[in-house]
C-alpha cells in the first residue's frame, strides 16, 4: 500500500472511531462509507493529488452577532477536529475571516505548527483556485459556513446531500456542526486531470 493511500484510509478511518475517546464518551461515524472512495489509492497519478477536508464551523456563541466566537460547546468541537486530524499529514489551513472559522482550526493549527490563511468567505471560486493550486500531496483543511462548504465541494467535483433552501442558495442545515467532506481531487498527468474528483461525507464530534 502506498503511503498516499495509507494518508487517506487514516483520515476515513479516524473519523470513525477516534472520536470515540471524547470526553462523555461521544463517538463519530460515517454519513456515508467509513472506507476509502473507489480507485484513491490506485496507480496512475496518487502522488499527484490534493486531498480537502472541508467542514462548517463549530458552533458558535449566542453574543457578538456580527462576529461571534465558538461557544463551549464548539470550542470542545473544534478540539475533537484537532485530535481527529493532527496526524492525518495535514500540509495547509483555510479559514474565513471571521472568529468562528478562524478558532474551528486554531487547536489543529496550534497542534500542527501551521499558519491559517484567510480567504474571504463568499468567493467560493477563489478558495477553490487556491486549493487546486497547491503542491501535490497537500492536505488542506477548510472551515467554512453553512452556505459556502456545499458551494466549494461542489466546485471541487465532490457532492453534497441533505441541504435546505437558505436566503443565499443550498446550506446546511442550521443545527448541523458535525458534518465533514473529503474530497479527493482528481490527478494530473502533464498537468491535465485524468479522473474525476471523489468525495465521502463523514460525521464527527458529539
Amino acid at each position: 500500500m502506498s503511503d498516499w493511500t495509507g494518508r487517506v484510509k487514516l483520515i476515513v478511518s479516524l473519523a470513525a472511531i477516534a472520536l470515540c475517546l471524547l470526553p462523555g464518551g461521544g463517538a463519530a461515524s460515517a454519513a456515508t462509507s467509513a472506507s476509502v472512495p473507489a480507485g484513491a489509492g490506485s496507480q496512475g497519478g496518487e502522488g499527484n493529488r490534493i486531498i480537502a477536508i472541508l467542514v462548517r464551523h463549530a458552533e458558535k456563541a449566542s453574543e457578538e452577532p456580527e462576529d461571534p466566537p465558538l461557544s463551549e460547546k464548539g470550542i470542545q468541537r473544534a478540539k475533537a477536529l484537532a485530535r481527529l486530524l493532527s496526524a492525518a499529514g495535514v500540509t495547509h489551513l483555510f479559514a474565513t475571516p471571521y472568529q468562528r472559522t478562524g478558532q474551528t482550526l486554531a487547536t489543529l493549527a496550534s497542534a500542527l505548527g501551521l499558519e491559517v490563511r484567510e480567504t474571504e468567505a463568499l468567493e467560493a471560486d477563489q478558495q477553490v483556485a487556491a486549493i487546486k493550486g497547491l503542491p501535490a500531496g497537500s492536505v488542506a483543511v477548510v472551515a467554512g459556513h453553512s452556505n459556502t462548504i456545499p458551494q466549494m465541494v461542489r466546485l471541487l467535483g465532490g457532492e453534497v446531500s441533505g441541504l435546505v433552501d437558505g436566503p443565499a442558495g443550498p446550506m446546511i442545515r442550521d443545527e448541523s456542526y458535525d458534518r465533514m467532506f473529503l474530497v479527493i481531487l482528481p490527478a494530473t498527468g502533464g498537468g491535465v486531470p485524468v479522473e474525476r474528483a471523489q468525495s465521502v461525507e463523514l460525521r464527527y464530534g458529539e
